[in-house]
C-alpha cells in the first residue's frame, strides 16, 4: 500500500492494559481514555509489510519479507518501510539492500534509519494518554520494586501494586520503589520512593510545521524516610518508565533518579505532586510544571539536597527525538545543629528545568531554560 491514513477513535483499552487515573480515579474498562489518531504517510512509503506471512525482524535494520510483498510493494534501494519489532514499536527505514534469503523463501531486506521525520510522514495528528506496561518497567541497581497493598488488590507481587475495576482493568495507582545503595563505600541512601505516573499527549504537526505538542506528566512523588550519609553529591538511576503509543509509532520514556548531596547525615519524609511537561500551541511554547511541595519532615546535620531529577522524552519510529525535557525538583539546605541543640541555617524547596535542546525542534527556537523555585523566591523556605 503505497498511501495510508490510519484512523482510530473510541479505542477502549483492553483489561490487561495498565491503565493511569485522573486524581487517582479508577478507570474502568468502558470509562477509559478515547485514543484519537490520524496518520497520514508520505506517497510510496510501505506501511504493511507486517501483515506478510514470511515477516520476520533479523535486527535493528534487516527483516524477511516473500517474493510476492517485494514485487507488490516494488521495493528497491531508497524505498521507505515501517516496521514493527516484538515489542510493538514501529521503526521507519529506508532500504539500502535486497538480496534472496538462502535459508528459506522470500527476501533478506537490509535498511538503514530514514533521515528525516517528513520522508515517512506527510501528517500527524494524535492525541490521548499514554499507559505504562507493567512488565517494561525498568529498575537500576540498589533498587527494588515494594509490594503496595491497596483496596482491591487481588495478588501478589507486581500486580499487587495496582487495583482492579470492575471489568478487571488495571490502575497503576502508585509504585514504590526501595532503595538501598551504597555509594563508593563512603556511604549510603536509604528509603522509598513512591510515585504514580501518567503521560498526557497532544500532538499535530505536517510538512509546513508544527500545529501544537503537548507532553504532559501528571504525578505525585514521595520520599518516605530517605536517609542520606555520605561525605558528596551525585545522582543515582532509579527507574525507567517507557511508554507505546499511536500504533507503535511514538515512544514516551520518563526516566527517574535521585539526586543527593550530604556533607554529613539527613534524613527527609516529603511530597510533591501536580504536573510538569511542555505545551507548544503553534505560537508560544509554555512549561508546564506546577509541582508544590507537601508534608515535609526531616532531620539534617550536614549541607544537604535530596530530590529528583525527572528525564521526559518522545521518540518517533525510534529514530527522531521529538521533544525532550528534565526537571529538577525537591529540598535542599545548609544546617547544623549548634551547642544548645538547635538547628541553625535554612532550608528551601526548589524546582526548575528545561526543554527541546536535544530535539528535532531546537532548530525551531522551541526550546528553553526556567527557574520556577531557588532559594531567592522558594515557596517553601525555612531558617532557623
Amino acid at each position: 500500500m503505497k498511501k495510508k491514513v490510519l484512523m482510530a477513535t473510541g479505542i477502549t483499552l483492553a483489561a490487561v492494559m495498565v491503565t493511569v487515573g485522573v486524581m487517582g480515579n479508577t478507570v474502568f474498562a468502558d470509562q477509559a481514555e478515547v485514543a484519537k489518531e490520524q496518520i497520514v504517510y508520505e506517497q510510496g512509503v510501505v506501511t504493511d509489510v507486517a501483515s506478510d506471512s514470511q515477516y520476520q525482524m533479523l535486527d535493528d535494520t534487516s527483516f524477511v519479507l516473500s517474493e510476492s510483498s517485494v514485487k507488490e510493494e516494488n521495493l528497491s534501494d531508497g524505498s521507505i518501510v515501517v516496521v514493527k519489532d516484538d515489542n510493538g514499536e514501529s521503526k521507519a527505514l529506508e532500504v539500502t539492500g535486497l538480496e534472496e534469503n538462502a535459508d528459506g523463501d522470500g527476501y533478506i531486506v537490509t535498511g538503514k534509519e530514514a533521515d528525516n521525520i517528513f520522508d515517512v510522514l506527510k501528517s500527524v495528528s494524535v492525541s490521548g494518554t499514554a499507559y505504562v506496561n507493567p512488565s517494561d518497567i525498568v529498575t537500576m541497581d540498589g533498587v527494588s520494586i515494594a509490594s503496595v497493598q491497596s483496596d482491591n488488590v487481588r495478588s501478589r507481587g507486581l500486580l499487587g501494586m495496582f487495583s482492579f475495576g470492575k471489568k478487571g482493568t488495571a490502575e497503576l495507582t502508585k509504585l514504590t520503589l526501595n532503595i538501598n545503595r551504597d555509594i563508593e563505600g563512603i556511604g549510603s541512601i536509604n528509603g522509598d520512593i513512591v510515585l504514580a505516573p501518567e503521560l498526557e499527549y497532544d500532538i499535530a504537526f505536517n510538512t509546513s510545521g508544527i500545529q501544537k505538542l503537548r507532553l504532559v506528566a501528571d504525578n505525585k512523588l514521595t520520599f518516605h524516610n530517605l536517609s542520606v550519609k555520605c561525605a558528596k553529591a551525585g545522582e543515582i538511576p532509579l527507574v525507567r518508565l517507557p511508554y507505546t503509543f499511536a500504533n507503535g509509532m511514538f515512544t514516551a520514556y520518563l526516566n527517574l533518579d535521585l539526586v543527593y548531596e550530604a556533607d554529613g547525615s539527613a534524613y527527609v519524609t516529603y511530597y510533591v505532586s501536580g504536573e510538569c511537561g511542555v505545551d507548544y500551541d503553534g505560537t508560544n511554547t509554555r512549561f508546564v510544571c506546577n509541582y508544590t511541595p507537601g508534608e515535609f519532615t526531616y532531620g539534617v546535620d550536614a549541607t544537604m539536597k535530596t530530590g529528583v531529577k525527572m528525564e521526559i522524552g518522545l521518540v518517533a519510529y525510534g529514530t527522531f527525538t521529538i521533544m525532550d525535557m528534565n526537571v529538577n525538583t525537591g529540598f535542599a539546605g545548609d544546617l547544623e545543629c549548634n551547642s544548645n541543640g538547635a538547628n541553625t541555617g535554612d532550608i528551601y524547596y526548589y524546582l526548575d528545568g528545561d526543554y527541546g535542546y536535544n530535539s528535532v525542534l531546537a532548530q525551531y527556537g522551541i526550546c528553553g531554560k526556567v527557574i520556577v523555585y531557588d532559594k531567592n523566591n522558594s515557596v517553601f523556605r525555612y531558617g532557623f
